[in-house]
């Protein structure tokens, strides 16, 4: 009897932790904890199905030693913790760049279009692990990593939606946002070593950094936040350049705080321009400081580089690494220069996103403009938007429709479902959608492909087939 009331008595207590309204976070480690497994069954399927196209990530488990060839464990007294199988397949395409960089650096010309972010932490993260008496495989810890930056961005959303969303209402379509981000297009991407996740979690810290600082008036509090959005978003474009975009709202506040200042003068608010001068530095310093990183390596002198042979990216002004190889190398990054036949089914699956990202834009900048313009709002209704806010979700929106445009014009434009994941207005917009109204069916519709493409894409991925 006792053993029977004392099950009986646990039940309510794990019903209770699986409840979103008490406990968000918990809840948001089981969606994603189950999405994640779904996924990583999809790469084990996709495993067990026969050897893939490439095997680039199998190389990457063998180590140079006398004879070249002695895998990884065996060089290292059978300490390493185990890689190979599934870790592989999550290191196909991309991930080949991220893990080599990780393991010796950046050395070669055309690695230098992926970020240096994840490469460097997953490089200190080995260390540590080192000095703990760990020889973990770079894959691994790696892999290891993107799952945790992929959770802790999902719980920045969360936090972040709460602060923008008012009421239980509010708090509702914080959590089904956060559960979308989940489940977002990038799919096994996000399980892969690529920098989507962190590019994504910093991008939310730093948004929730801005909205905690608008809170805060003309404080020196509400500065120090907005230094930190800046380097949080600099670290964003440190891990994926197309951080750089979330340097917009930098731009917007310091057009009206200069016209504020020049319409007021005081201290405070030139103080506050400084701090937004210095945050919109910050972001821009996460795409500068690799570049310049570069030209020291492979354009002066001291380097042992003859200049004779230096690249021709060397001469330009200004000189950028980054915008050559992806010309070079990849073709991408000019004005419709990805615009021929032979794409045009790769502009058919981007186009989902692509008008997701532009219909929840424009949608949701109008109801910022709504609340920002309308003096009756006053008051706080289930749901709303926060009005000290609509700015910065206008912001968020011209970033977002921004990176639709140019992922339509210059980029690879199938990447659109992985860079769309740090961009937090279309999730929201699908969120309100799913709780009813005459979206509802058009978001159901939309939450449904997402979860199949993410699915599809996952076993092309593991199986090194494209689109990538």
């Amino acid at each position: 009897m006792t053993t029977q009331s004392g099950a009986a008595g646990t039940a309510p207590k794990a019903a209770t932790l699986l409840n979103h309204t008490q406990h968000p976070y918990w809840s948001l480690a089981v969606v994603f904890g189950a999405w994640k497994s779904c996924l990583l069954a999809i790469a084990v399927l996709a495993a067990w199905a026969g050897p893939a196209y490439d095997t680039s990530g199998d190389l990457l488990q063998v180590i140079a030693s006398s004879n070249g060839t002695t895998p990884y464990a065996s060089a290292t007294g059978g300490h390493a913790i185990p890689s190979g199988g599934i870790v592989s397949r999550l290191t196909s395409w991309d991930a080949i760049y991220y893990v080599e960089a990780a393991r010796r650096g950046h050395v070669y010309e055309q690695e230098w279009a992926f970020g240096a972010g994840l490469p460097l932490v997953v490089s200190l993260a080995r260390r540590a692990l080192a000095g703990l008496g760990v020889d973990a495989p770079v894959a691994v810890v790696a892999v290891a990593y993107v799952h945790i930056a992929h959770l802790l961005a999902v719980f920045a959303l969360y936090r972040l939606g709460c602060q923008l969303w008012e009421g239980a209402a509010g708090r509702t379509t914080a959590f089904v946002a956060a559960c979308l981000h989940v489940l977002s297009p990038a799919g096994l991407f996000l399980s892969a070593p690529y920098a989507e996740s962190s590019c994504a979690l910093f991008s939310f810290v730093g948004y929730a950094a801005l909205a905690a600082g608008r809170t805060q008036g003309l404080s020196v509090k509400g500065d120090a936040l907005r230094l930190l959005a800046g380097a949080a978003f600099g670290v964003a474009t440190l891990f994926r350049s197309n951080g750089l975009l979330n340097g917009v709202v930098f731009a917007y506040e310091a057009v009206h705080g200069a016209v504020t200042f020049l319409q007021q003068p005081s201290p405070r608010l030139l103080r506050r321009l400084v701090s937004i001068g210095l945050g919109g530095l910050a972001v821009a310093a996460g795409s500068v400081v690799p570049q310049v990183v570069a030209y020291f390596e492979f354009c002066i002198e001291p380097s042992g580089v003859p200049s004779e042979v230096r690249r021709p990216w060397c001469a330009q002004r200004p000189p950028s690494i980054y915008n050559f190889v992806q010309d070079h190398y990849w073709g991408s990054g000019r004005l419709f220069n990805y615009w021929t036949l032979s794409n045009l089914p790769l502009f058919l699956l981007a186009t989902p996103m692509l008008l997701i990202m532009t219909r929840s834009g424009l949608d949701l900048w109008q109801a910022a403009s709504k609340t920002k313009n309308d003096a009756n709002n006053k008051q706080e209704n289930e749901g709303t938007l926060a009005p000290r806010l609509a700015p910065l979700l206008q912001s968020m929106a011209a970033s977002q429709l921004l990176l639709a445009f140019m992922a339509f014009t210059s980029y690879h434009v199938q990447i659109v479902s992985r860079l769309s994941t740090a961009y937090p207005v279309w999730y929201w917009w699908l969120a309100q959608g799913l709780s009813g109204g005459p979206r509802s069916n058009l978001a159901g519709g939309l939450v449904v492909f997402i979860v199949m493409y993410a699915s599809i894409q996952g076993m092309l991925f593991a199986s090194f087939l494209p689109p990538a």
